[in-house]
């Protein structure tokens, strides 16, 4: 440390500081090695400077979950006598459960990155945020990231809403004891368009109502590209599974919604991606029982049933595979309701199958599982001929078109700094 109150580069508090924050992120989960960076500072290509240059992310691994961190802009203020700030006084984070499990590459070409670093860059611009959070608790703001997201997450402006600082329950927004001030680690949520459009038109009340509506859903303050690509096709809003299931079975019975990072520790142990409509309904209601059977299970039966088929000694000599289904529903009587999967983990197709446990037929059941919900629970278990599945082909011959196959390809990343990274802050 020098003598005349500058910070030097070899201070010790900068490595106490470090420390402090390492600890913070560990206490969350084991982060990469490697944090993802630049071989050229973008700084030096106009993009505004961060309190000791250092512009990286962090990359944490919670169980089941990832997290995508600034690290960098609560460096100190190395060269200057600014002794009494913890560089911009905060980091910013996102999560993301559906990368959980991506490689280095993947990540740094991801939508969750890209977001994170438009708004980092954000943040260094105006210098920190403290002011604005301490006035608003949280803030929204739209960020021009048309490009990184699939369309339908754009505003009419072209535009993506987030909510910095969202509440997460549990984790502490405040790293205690860094060695130079003050250090918050906001929290980012990516909003749809609707949940922007609200917030802009609603101010501060539909700010406020939003953040209740996160604190009352477990994982509320986590980002994920399925909450739109598990909207209903007819009206764009999203499928109320309780009300479906209501309709044709009354006395079926919920609970409460899965978590974001149980579904994606699920996706990540089979290498699959769980379809759109079995994600937002797990979400809703962990698994759906009636009088008879559980039908629809929860996480945790999903992940054992599916072991104990593909992983019961002797199997093998009884059956065909079941590596190429994920099973989601026990329908009594050992029989099972299933997605086919091709060896890539892809679900390539939205019919629901059964499998027969007397047959081992695979047979071909509901065109979704909207579909499924509607014939299973609607219909009258006491009747014999209802358990009787349509002839089809089994899952072994069903094939999607490569053409018709999902693409979970992220957009390339343009060269977008200052005169394309600037957000507008709203709803205050």
């Amino acid at each position: 440390m020098a003598d005349d109150g500058i910070i030097a580069e070899d201070d010790p508090r900068i490595e106490a500081g470090y420390a402090t924050l390492r600890g913070y992120w560990d206490a969350i989960g084991p982060s990469d090695s490697d944090v993802i960076t630049y071989l050229v500072n973008p700084q030096f290509m106009g993009a505004p400077e961060w309190p000791n240059t250092r512009q990286a992310y962090r990359v944490v691994r919670p169980e089941g979950s990832l997290i995508i961190a600034s690290d960098g802009l609560s460096d100190p203020f190395v060269g200057t006598d600014i002794t009494d700030q913890q560089g911009f006084g905060c980091e910013v984070y996102i999560e993301a459960p559906e990368l959980a499990g991506a490689d280095f590459d993947t990540l740094r070409e991801s939508w969750a990155f890209e977001l994170i670093e438009m708004l980092a860059q954000n943040v260094a611009n105006a210098g920190g945020l403290s002011a604005r959070i301490d006035r608003y608790g949280i803030l929204s703001m739209e960020l021009p990231l048309e490009d990184a997201l699939p369309p339908e997450w754009a505003t009419p402006d072209g535009t993506i809403g987030c909510l910095i600082n969202a509440p997460v329950a549990g984790r502490p927004a405040r790293v205690e004891g860094m060695p130079f001030g003050r250090l918050d680690i906001y929290c980012v949520k990516l909003l749809t368009p609707e949940q922007t459009a609200s917030l802009v038109s609603g101010g501060l009340e539909a700010r406020d109502k939003l953040v209740e509506q996160l604190l009352r859903t477990p994982g509320g303050h986590i980002s994920s590209l399925k909450v739109l690509s598990s909207a209903a096709p007819d009206d764009a809003q999203p499928i109320s599974w309780r009300d479906l299931v209501e309709s044709v079975c009354p006395d079926c019975k919920f609970a409460d919604g899965a978590t974001e990072a149980s579904i994606a520790a699920l996706e990540a142990e089979f290498g699959i991606t769980i379809p759109a409509e079995l994600w937002s309904l797990l979400r809703e209601s962990d698994g759906i029982g009636d009088a008879y059977h559980d039908g629809i299970r929860p996480v945790d039966r999903i992940r054992t049933i599916n072991q104990e088929m593909r992983g019961t000694e002797g199997f093998a000599d009884l059956y065909a595979s079941f590596d190429a289904m994920i099973i989601f529903g026990e329908l009594g009587g050992g029989d099972l309701a299933f997605f086919p999967i091709s060896p890539e983990g892809r679900i390539v197709s939205d019919a629901v199958y059964i499998w027969d446990h007397e047959t081992d037929e695979r047979l071909p059941y509901a065109d979704s599982l909207r579909a499924f919900v509607e014939k299973w629970y609607g219909q009258d278990l006491e009747d014999e001929e209802a358990w009787e599945y349509d002839e089809g082909t089994a899952t072994e011959s069903h094939q999607t078109p490569e053409s018709e196959a999902p693409s979970n390809t992220s957009p390339g990343r343009s060269a977008q700094w200052l005169s394309g990274i600037l957000g507008k802050i709203f709803g205050k």
